[in-house]
């Protein structure tokens, strides 16, 4: 009995330690992600077109719930990888002056991080143009959030240096999940105001 009850408490300090420690840490990691472009200006040229795409597409195919997003579609999606590992590749040239290529390999986990980006939007330009995986599981994963997300995620770890961790993974699906909340209240709304004025036409 009393080992029973020495085991649930440990339990609990453990719990009580993980959150104490850990979760203070993915807060701080989470607004770093959010406030980068401010410290980083330059980030926001890449920035703006990324979350209009993200929210144009929400509002376009809400509006238009009828139409569904094509495989065609989704290729254009993932090769937005493309373009902003090309923009860092840039970025990271001209950190010195004049640019240098040698400005690539200073760091490792960069370069293997903008590497992971052009491989992942490879892939999936491959998948889709193949139809391989299944198209739901295609669609979703090719939809502007997770590609452009991801992609926002690189840049504030190539801009700001922002450790290439658990931190930052936890952070950036904490990010995902918010947006996807946000977006999923978007549609809402417009189905809502879609119906709304359906039924005073009718009326």
């Amino acid at each position: 009995m009393n080992a029973t009850i020495n085991q649930s408490i440990n339990v609990s300090i453990n719990q009580s330690s993980f959150f104490s420690e850990h979760f203070p840490r993915v807060v701080e990691r989470t607004q770093e992600l959010v406030t980068a472009p401010s410290h980083f200006p330059d980030m926001i040229w890449m920035i703006i077109p990324l979350v209009a795409i993200t929210f144009i597409m929400t509002f376009y195919f809400s509006t238009h719930k009828f139409e569904k997003m094509g495989w065609d579609t989704a290729v254009c999606n993932s090769m937005v990888g493309l373009f902003v590992a090309m923009d860092l590749l840039r970025y990271m040239y001209n950190t010195t002056s004049p640019g240098s290529i040698q400005n690539w390999f200073i760091d490792p986990i960069e370069i293997l991080v903008i590497l992971f980006v052009v491989a992942e939007s490879l892939f999936l330009v491959l998948t889709e143009w193949t139809h391989f995986l299944p198209q739901k599981i295609a669609f979703f994963i090719s939809s502007p959030l997770p590609v452009n997300l991801t992609s926002y995620v690189v840049m504030a770890i190539i801009y700001t240096d922002v450790p290439v961790d658990w931190y930052t993974l936890v952070s950036a699906l904490v990010l995902f999940f918010v947006l996807l909340l946000v977006l999923q209240i978007i549609k809402i709304v417009i189905n809502v105001e879609e119906k709304r004025k359906l039924a005073k036409s009718n009326d």
